[in-house]
């Protein structure tokens, strides 16, 4: 009985302070909305593990160059890089790539990555189903 009290006492307050009172609960739904959306994106990103074996042990490796410090490497300097690596248990090389997609009507642009046949041994998975490709058809 109490709490029926309570909550026609909290109507009666705000529809004497209407305009101040809606303001209020919008702001604090606005405030409640984003900062679930950016906790949202801070989870996701840096607070849960990535969905593989050991993700701490993932690194990324950049050509350095003097007009640029994180280059790409080429697929030849890859290739060296690979056939000479002593560090790595697993290497890959990766780029994204613009494709265009053809079919039934009209050919469309997708944004893709090329890679090489190693990737998913880096990741240490493989294909649900089907084949992933052969170091031949690199």
């Amino acid at each position: 009985m109490r709490l029926v009290q309570d909550f026609r006492f909290a109507v009666r307050t705000f529809s004497r302070g209407g305009s101040v009172s809606a303001l209020a609960v919008l702001a604090l739904a606005l405030g409640i909305g984003v900062t679930t959306a950016v906790f949202s994106i801070f989870n996701s990103v840096l607070l849960k593990p990535l969905p593989f074996p050991n993700p701490d042990e993932l690194v990324l490796v950049f050509d350095t160059q003097p007009a640029c410090a994180t280059c790409p490497a080429s697929f030849p300097k890859y290739h060296d890089w690979r056939d000479h690596n002593q560090v790595f248990s697993a290497m890959a090389g990766s780029a994204p790539n613009q494709l265009t997609l053809t079919g039934q009507g009209e050919p469309e642009r997708v944004a893709g990555v090329s890679a090489t046949s190693t990737l998913l041994d880096v990741f240490q998975i493989q294909p649900r189903i089907g084949r992933w490709f052969t170091a031949e058809e690199d």
